[in-house]
């Protein structure tokens, strides 16, 4: 039975730092994703300039009103 509870401590301290680990990467992962997004959309626009007029009449925001 002492075993038993070792093992679920062990557990739980493993799975706070995985969550603690993923709170800390995640804002970094965004902004990396943010930026790559706004540099291909700048390429995109200054390469199909008429093409990219006509795609963002059609095309929805990622977040709707605000970008």
């Amino acid at each position: 039975m002492s075993t038993m509870r070792g093992f679920e401590c062990a557990n739980r301290r493993r799975r706070r730092f995985h969550s603690w680990l993923g709170r800390a990467l995640t804002p970094l992962a965004m902004a990396i994703i943010l930026f790559r997004i706004h540099d291909e959309e700048a390429l995109a626009q200054k390469e199909f300039v008429v093409e990219w007029e006509a795609y963002c009449r059609i095309s929805n925001w990622s977040i709707p009103f605000i970008w």
